[in-house]
């Protein structure tokens, strides 16, 4: 089976034409340009569609697809989720992942002590938070710093932080 990974949503259709309105979720809406194909998504409906056109616009970006040519056509695909297959992926540079391969890590100190798993990443704009998750639902908030995540073993699914002090305090 095919991974696919989640990289936008289509808010709005743009025009007359087919265009739609794309909320990029990624930190790099630049590869919108780039995508010759992407897979729209909507429940456990799956469409293929050609990317034919993309441009910046404010807080989006518009995209034109081959499959999509009127704004009815477009305004039937408000709310789907753009998605790409996980080989598509560009390849990041050391020390960088992507926020889908964070999520799920068992998260431990340097002392052994077990903290929970990685259940989301905040993006707070000086650096990421990791919200890790203990068993009872309690969260800790790990900041994304190289003095603080000493290891982030992917192999493994295991993350190790050397905590600030009193981050782990109640």
């Amino acid at each position: 089976m095919v991974e696919r990974i989640a990289i936008g949503k289509i808010v709005s259709p743009h025009g007359i034409k087919g265009e739609i309105k794309v909320f990029p979720w990624t930190d790099n809406p630049e590869r919108f340009r780039q995508l010759t194909e992407v897979w729209i998504v909507h429940g456990e409906t799956l469409r293929k569609i050609h990317i034919t056109g993309a441009r910046q616009q404010r807080n989006g970006l518009i995209l034109a697809a081959r499959e999509l040519q009127t704004a009815d056509q477009a305004e039937a695909v408000r709310n789907w989720t753009i998605e790409i297959e996980k080989e598509d992926l560009p390849v990041l540079p050391e020390g960088s992942f992507y926020i889908f391969d964070l999520i799920g890590l068992q998260v431990s100190t340097l002392s052994g002590e077990e903290l929970g798993l990685v259940a989301d990443v905040l993006q707070t704009g000086a650096n990421d938070v990791y919200v890790v998750k203990n068993p009872q639902g309690k969260e800790v908030l790990i900041p994304a710093l190289k003095s603080v995540v000493v290891e982030v073993d992917f192999a493994r699914r295991k993350m190790v932080v050397n905590p600030l002090p009193g981050l782990l305090t109640d």
